[in-house]
């Protein structure tokens, strides 16, 4: 182990004790480890302090701006009365909580889907007289799992991208164009029926505010925006929903799309410039790229090429393939808890498809594994923007997130690390 490796690996210790010791603000830890491997030349400046300039964040602090304007509207009443309808209780919010940005993120990114439906669901939840505390990590799982998981647009590409690893490695296997899905499916509804009927026991009951961003005032009252601006604030929504749907089309970006919203609500006059620009949660803003520029750490260092190759050294022998999907589904689930799941599987497909070569394995269960369990980012705020942002906006502690999203892990491996095998029709 190198010494880059082993500062990498210390200041990553350091996030974690100190954010689930809980003394000090989360944002303070990330910014202290951040700076350490800044002054120790580990990240250069551009690679700390780039993503400021990047996509994600600039979409995010501009969504801000577009839920603030359409939260304006009379939407909240829309739909709170849609789910009393129902008739279904609190059980109906959980299942809206999932859905919705499960939905959405099959057209957008997770954060986006994300903080799309955080403020509907805080004013669901101020209406309904539930913590919001039970709806928004709910929310974290719709939107991680549902990425990807339908062949949408540029998850098309998922499966061409796995075959060219396994091309590229020399294995005479293939996935089709239809395996991403039919492989996640089961463990995905799995996690879901699992917070419907058992999981929601674990969510913290925790009345009180949530994110600064969101007013803890946010009542069922009617909007008292003219009807033009009203409709003008819907049609704008929905045009960026669109927008970042067909982005590639169109050939603009996520965050140009967002932009121009903002820009729209500020120039109509739906959203007051003062509350435009308080609706954007500097925290989360920079949590978020802090968080990236720490897993830029482990990759450039070297440390996620350890992690990567202690990983392969599992897989020996073929005598058990459900265990051996389960251990391999836990440990990166565990893994990606801690840096972007595109960079965990971009590292660890060729390090299965390698190990699985050597033994004589079919790597097809393996690596559909990996990319199922790289989506499990629900455990930590460390594990990327959406969890971040769950973790911010929620008033979650460390502790609550794991223990909501460990056992909801572990019923997916299970029921992942069985269907799998069973589906590329190896048991």
């Amino acid at each position: 182990m190198t010494p880059q490796i082993a500062i990498v690996f210390g200041a990553f210790l350091f996030m974690i004790v100190f954010m689930i010791w809980g003394k000090i603000e989360p944002c303070i830890v990330v910014m202290l480890s951040l700076g350490f491997l800044w002054f120790t030349g580990i990240l250069d400046t551009a690679t700390a302090f780039g993503q400021f300039s990047g996509n994600t964040i600039i979409v995010m602090i501009f969504m801000m701006m577009c839920s603030a304007g359409l939260m304006k509207t009379n939407i909240l009443i829309h739909i709170t009365h849609l789910v009393k309808r129902l008739n279904g209780g609190e059980r109906v919010l959980y299942i809206v909580a999932m859905l919705t940005p499960f939905v959405l993120c099959q057209f957008m990114g997770g954060v986006s889907s994300l903080m799309t439906t955080i403020p509907l669901l805080v004013g669901l939840a101020d209406t309904n007289n539930i913590p919001r505390t039970r709806l928004i990590l709910p929310a974290l799982v719709g939107s991680q799992f549902g990425i990807g998981l339908f062949p949408i647009g540029m998850s098309t590409s998922l499966y061409l991208q796995k075959n060219e690893f396994l091309a590229t490695m020399g294995s005479p296997y293939t996935l089709g164009f239809w395996d991403i899905m039919g492989t996640r499916l089961p463990g995905v509804l799995a996690a879901m029926l699992f917070v419907v009927l058992i999981g929601y026991k674990l969510l913290p009951d925790v009345p009180g505010r949530c994110s600064s961003d969101i007013p803890d005032e946010v009542q069922l009252k009617a909007s008292d925006l003219p009807r033009w601006k009203e409709i003008a604030s819907y049609l704008i929504f929905i045009a960026v929903l669109l927008g970042m749907i067909f982005n590639n089309q169109l050939g603009i970006s996520g965050g140009q799309i967002a932009f121009l919203g903002a820009v729209l609500y500020l120039v109509l006059g739906i959203l007051p410039q003062r509350e435009a620009f308080a609706s954007v949660n500097w925290s989360i803003v920079f949590m978020v790229a802090f968080g990236i520029a720490m897993s830029s750490a482990l990759v450039s260092s070297g440390a996620a090429d350890v992690i990567a190759e202690l990983t392969g050294r599992v897989i020996t022998d073929q005598t058990s393939l459900i265990l051996l999907c389960i251990l391999i589904f836990i440990f990166c689930a565990i893994v990606t808890q801690f840096f972007d799941n595109n960079t965990l599987v971009n590292i660890m497909t060729p390090v299965m498809i390698a190990a699985c070569g050597g033994v004589g394995l079919n790597p097809l269960p393996i690596i559909c594994c990996v990319d199922l369990s790289s989506m499990a980012s629900i455990m930590t705020p460390l594990s990327g923007p959406g969890g971040m942002l769950a973790y911010t906006m929620g008033g979650y502690s460390y502790k609550d997130m794991i223990k909501f999203g460990a056992p909801l892990i572990l019923v997916q491996a299970i029921v992942t690390a069985v269907w799998v095998p069973f589906y590329f029709g190896l048991l």
